[in-house]
């Protein structure tokens, strides 16, 4: 999940993810991994007087702290959950990146530890909105945040962070990701370690079956020329997977966005697209979702066909969407929220992702009915 960025003076003590009140527990700072404790004295004058952990109000991956220096200053420690991800070393170098360029909108990285996986990074001041309050002049910002990203290509960057987690460079490869997925569901509920709840759902639904059927017709009409077509080294953009509401601070009218846990190349509109179809997304105004991809069209001056493209991204990723809410209640994808979410509620989560598919399922009938249109 998250970080958060750095402000010195007294502030209001909220999560900077949720804005709802921080856990007021402390923890022991002699817990603080030795290699941080050293390289923030030394590196920044930064001695650790107080570790508050930070609930940001949504189950997540990772572990966030709230570090308070002797002159009252702040920074954040995230912990990293380790998988095969390569979590902090993408988060990490995407963001110097971005802060050697002078990049605005995101917090600046301070320090790493590769030894214990967890890094510091600027305490960012703010909170989250829900989707349905942000304005359009809101959704504009992003859109004009989300044009200057697209900027980068593989030539700009000193190092290469490889493709993005849930990246594809062909229509093919896309619809073998999401199949995969859907595929993992199944097998994991056909071996019975399943609760019943799931067993239930996956026996009356069969929502496997319903991923399958849905990428039949999102894709109809698509050439195999069109579906297995491969984006070239030169088109690849970056993107962060989960550029989304949830991972948007807001103070004011400027926000920070971040987790950049993700980061890497992805096809163009892969970025976006994963915008407008993020869990965290769906209840965005239907005068903010347009005035979003309007105002990104716009500033990548795309033509009918760049349009066209871009929609079709849009449907994609929301496909992918339903496949992601069957996996997230696998073992792997439980043990990863469970690391990060103190308090983990196993059932609510298993009955939040069953509803959420439902609810995806219902949308992406809507968007294919309104495309024959």
């Amino acid at each position: 999940m998250a970080f958060v960025a750095f402000a010195v003076g007294p502030e209001p003590v909220l999560s900077s993810v949720t804005g709802a009140a921080m856990n007021n527990s402390e923890l022991d700072v002699t817990t603080l991994p030795p290699k941080i404790a050293s390289g923030l004295a030394d590196g920044f004058g930064f001695r650790v007087a107080a570790m508050q952990p930070i609930d940001p109000g949504v189950v997540h991956t990772n572990r966030v702290t709230r570090l308070v220096s002797d002159d009252g200053r702040r920074a954040i420690l995230k912990q990293y959950f380790r998988d095969d991800r390569m979590r902090l070393e993408r988060e990490f170098g995407g963001l110097s990146f971005l802060a050697d360029r002078s990049f605005e909108n995101v917090p600046r990285p301070w320090l790493k530890d590769d030894e214990t996986y967890s890094a510091v990074y600027d305490f960012v001041p703010g909170e989250t909105r829900p989707a349905e309050s942000l304005r359009v002049t809101d959704v504009r910002r992003l859109a004009d945040f989300s044009v200057r990203f697209a900027r980068f290509g593989p030539s700009d960057l000193p190092f290469d962070p490889g493709p993005a987690i849930g990246s594809a460079f062909s229509r093919s490869d896309e619809i073998t990701q999401i199949l995969r997925r859907a595929q993992l569901f199944a097998s994991f509920v056909a071996k019975r370690g399943a609760d019943a709840g799931t067993a239930e759902f996956n026996a009356t639904r069969d929502p496997a079956s319903i991923v399958a059927d849905l990428v039949v017709r999102a894709t109809r009409g698509m050439g195999r020329d069109s579906l297995e077509a491969r984006a070239g080294r030169e088109e690849w953009r970056l993107t962060t997977s989960d550029f989304a509401p949830h991972n948007l601070i807001w103070h004011g009218a400027t926000f920070c966005a971040i987790d950049f846990e993700y980061f890497g190349w992805d096809r163009p509109f892969g970025h976006v697209a994963y915008f407008i179809a993020a869990d965290t997304a769906l209840d965005l105004t239907d005068a903010a979702r347009a005035a979003f991809i309007s105002r990104y069209a716009e500033g990548m001056r795309l033509d009918a066909l760049g349009r066209r493209e871009l929609d079709t991204s849009i449907l994609m990723a929301h496909v992918m969407w339903a496949a992601v809410h069957l996996t997230a209640m696998t073992p792997p994808k439980i043990d990863s929220k469970r690391f990060g979410t103190s308090a983990f509620d196993l059932d609510a989560h298993l009955a939040d992702q069953r509803a959420k598919f439902e609810r995806r399922v219902v949308l992406i009938g809507a968007l294919l009915d309104s495309a024959r249109r």
